[in-house]
Parts: structure tokens; sequence; C-alpha cells
């Protein structure tokens, strides 16, 4: 277990999306941990954001807006959670074009050498069809998932993680159909 918005590295998109920051948040990992264990050394989740969103979030943090305990407020019960939420609804603008920017690395032995995959997005938001980038990336695998099950490409029936049963490749030929580009990088 690690503590949210800690072991801040940095890293670098191409421009615009220079300078940026990523550290530990809960919960993306998903059932990774569990299917890989015994399999890795190490497995990271992270969040990427402008440099210094930890410097001013984790305070807050700190001091309980984070917290899901209900709170009394006057007559009313609410967590802190809520309020911050409501506060940050008020100060926040939510109209600007949003960016998806996900990279994932691996790195281990293959033959003997030492091998790196890695996949990048950066998935901008959708002017001429006005939808956010954090819709065209959740929404879209989620239907070409849908269709691959329909089609056969996905056979297996229950419940599954999306990494043991979803074929990579087919995914990614997919969202680049609808332009979401996925690189790949292997040295």
């Amino acid at each position: 277990m690690i503590e949210p918005l800690t072991e801040v590295d940095s890293l670098s998109f191409p421009p615009p999306f220079e300078n940026l920051e990523a550290f530990h948040t809960g919960g993306g990992a998903s059932r990774l941990p569990q299917l890989l264990e015994q399999k890795v050394q190490s497995l990271e989740y992270k969040t990427i954001r402008y440099t210094g969103h930890c410097e001013k979030i984790k305070p807050l943090f700190d001091v309980g807006f984070a917290d899901s305990s209900p709170v009394a407020l006057g007559s009313n019960l609410v967590t802190m959670r809520e309020l911050f939420l409501e506060l940050l609804k008020k100060r926040l603008t939510f109209n600007e074009p949003d960016v998806v920017l996900l990279l994932v690395t691996a790195r281990g032995r293959k033959n003997g050498e030492e091998k790196r995959l890695s996949y990048r997005i950066i998935d901008l938001f959708d002017e001429e069809n006005s939808i956010t980038a954090m819709m065209r990336t959740t929404a879209y695998p989620t239907s070409i998932i849908a269709q691959m099950m329909l089609d056969g490409t996905i056979s297996k029936r229950g419940v599954f993680a999306a990494e043991e049963i979803v074929p990579a490749e087919p995914l990614i030929a997919e969202l680049k159909r609808r332009n979401v580009n996925v690189e790949t990088h292997y040295d």
C-alpha cells in the first residue's frame, strides 16, 4: 500500500505536454496486482498532471478534504469530499477542451537481454463531433470490447478483467480506426 500523491516523478510528452508529473493514485490498476503477482517485481499506477499539482492538492488531502466520513454542517450531514467537490465546481472551469495522456512501460528480459515495451496515447478533444478525450478513451474501448464479444474475438464468458481476455493488437487497431492513436515503442 502506497499513499496517494506520493513518489512524484517528472515526465514529458511531445509539445505542448512537457514538464508534467506523475504520482500514485488509487484504484486505476484494477486487478493487475493480483493477476501479475509472482510474475513481476514491481507494478506502479500513477496519474499524470501538470507540474506542481501534488504540491497544491496534497495539503488539502492531508487536512481531510478527501475524507468520506459524515460531518455535521449546521443541520446538514455531508462529507468533506462532497464539500470539496462543491468548492471545486464553483472555482474551476469545465468547458475547456480536455486531453488524455497515457504511458504504459514494461521492462524485463527476453532471451537474456534487457527489453522495454511502451505504449503511449495522446488523445485530444474531438471538436468536430464535440466528444471529450475522456469520453473517447473510455467509451471507445468499452464499445470495441462489446463488439469483440459479439463477433467471437473474445470467446470467454464470465467475469474477467479486460487484461485477462482482451487481445491487445485488435483493440489497438480498432482504436486507431477511431483516431485514437496508440504509439508502440519496443527497444
